[in-house]
């Protein structure tokens, strides 16, 4: 499950959004495939998705079920929180991982927490 995160009040630039009285609008976009991070990207072997957006937030909490399974065999796992704006989304921070993940992740149902620049991740692994 993806469980929630906590953004820093500025980011490289500054404010995520360009009134400073505005808090970002967060959405998480995942994908993995098979074939590494270099690799053509072919769709028989990717999967991804995206959460809700939460608005107004600095702290969003999503706690939606999806399904990672495939995370076991694949070779590479991309986590890129956005900003969700009117004309082009702001990325707020990405965690690449080279495959294999950690194997403690998959073995257990405790959150494990991404730790960027500008975030921290919750995501959840329930034991297959």
């Amino acid at each position: 499950y993806i469980g929630d995160a906590a953004i820093t009040s500025s980011g490289p630039s500054g404010y995520w959004d360009p009134w400073p009285l505005v808090d970002p609008d967060p959405f998480l976009s995942w994908d993995f495939d098979w074939g590494g991070p270099n690799a053509p990207w072919i769709p028989q072997l990717a999967a991804g998705g995206d959460t809700s957006t939460v608005n107004n937030s600095y702290s969003p909490v999503w706690n939606e079920q999806e399904q990672f399974f495939a995370l076991k065999s694949a070779t590479w796992a991309n986590f890129v929180l956005y900003d969700e704006d009117l004309q082009f989304d702001d990325t707020i921070d990405s965690h690449l991982y080279l495959a294999p993940l950690p194997i403690e992740w998959l073995r257990t149902s405790q959150s494990q927490y991404l730790y960027g620049t500008y975030s921290t991740l919750s995501l959840g692994f329930e034991p297959q």
